[in-house]
């Protein structure tokens, strides 16, 4: 949170309002009035009353199953392994910890995941490169 109105996102205008004064201020709890006191303690209320967003269900495409995937999560969180099984309330995932089984509820979206073969092909050419250009080096300062 680098920005300086993180409160306003976590709290709401009113309180962050009501904060930015007291802090701004060398006024103590009788110097404020009631009236702004009440206005933040509503805006606080407000923001405890609201219900969590029901997200819809992720659709995971059923030709990954038997793939290796990258699971997005909802909170931010991502994890990699192998699609099991897909069912309409679930997908299971072979991970390096084991099997488990996560509920489509906390699923983002389920993406195959990248191939490594371009990345293992630049490896192998750049060792073979080195080979060779050691090779034509190492000819070239041999004396007979």
């Amino acid at each position: 949170m680098g920005s300086p109105f993180w409160i306003e996102k976590v709290f709401g205008r009113p309180l962050s309002l009501v904060l930015a004064l007291s802090l701004a201020s060398p006024l103590t709890a009788q110097d404020v009035s009631p009236a702004l006191l009440q206005a933040a303690l509503e805006a606080y209320q407000q923001g405890q009353q609201k219900k969590p967003e029901i997200l819809p269900l992720a659709q995971v495409d059923p030709n990954l199953v038997g793939k290796k995937v990258v699971v997005y999560y909802h909170d931010g969180r991502q994890e990699r392994g192998k699609l099991l099984q897909l069912t309409a309330e679930k997908i299971q995932l072979q991970t390096r910890a084991g099997a488990h089984e996560i509920p489509l509820a906390e699923v983002g979206s389920v993406q195959k995941q990248p191939s490594r073969a371009g990345r293992n092909a630049m490896i192998i050419w750049l060792v073979g490169l080195g080979v060779f250009v050691t090779l034509i080096v190492g000819a070239g300062t041999v004396d007979d």
